[in-house]
């Protein structure tokens, strides 16, 4: 049984067609046009935000600091999610990255990185509101997807032909980075 939805998301929905994450990127990719539109975007904004305010020191400063929060969040949130996409299907389902669409898979990718190198070059993005807590963010969503990747790939004989101190050694590792993660994130 699926959860109800409220009655503007279930329209929504409806409308568009959009059951499953399969459905909204092939929505995405019937709309390319947009997607480019939204991640080409930022970067350029970036660049004309940099060319605005001139100096570091100035960019540090509201309302140029507020912009750069905002354009962060709107690269990095898709960014983030279009990494996990594409290592998902590159290292859990064994994809052909050559038959993914481009826009949907690569170019939020692309988008986020340039745009984090124009911000650097312009601001220090310690100045930038929110930025170490999402950076907090990606680095835990990176070790979340890091250690399913290694459950997934690891053959659980550590009782029976591995030591125990190795196992510890590999949850003190795990552990000491999630914590690391969880307080760049908590701020």
């Amino acid at each position: 049984m699926r959860p109800r939805l409220g009655a503007s998301a279930a329209a929504w929905s409806s409308t568009l067609g959009i059951v499953s994450i399969d459905d909204l990127l092939r929505v995405a990719a019937e709309h390319s046009w947009l997607v480019l539109a939204y991640f080409v975007a930022p970067p350029l904004l970036t660049f004309g935000t940099g060319r605005i305010h001139g100096t570091r020191r100035e960019g540090a400063r509201n309302p140029y600091a507020a912009m750069y929060c905002v354009l962060i969040y709107l690269v990095s949130v898709p960014g983030a999610l279009a990494a996990a996409l594409t290592g998902y299907g590159l290292f859990f389902l064994r994809a052909d990255l050559r038959n993914v669409p481009i826009l949907i898979y690569f170019l939020p990718i692309a988008s986020m990185l340039a745009t984090w190198a124009l911000m650097r070059s312009q601001v220090d993005l310690d100045d930038v509101p929110g930025f170490g807590r999402l950076s907090g963010l990606l680095l835990l969503i990176s070790l979340c997807f890091a250690v399913a990747f290694v459950l997934n790939r690891l053959f659980f004989g550590v009782l029976f032909f591995g030591s125990f101190w190795g196992l510890l050694v590999v949850a003190a590792l795990a552990f000491a980075l999630f914590r690391a993660g969880l307080r760049r994130l908590a701020g």
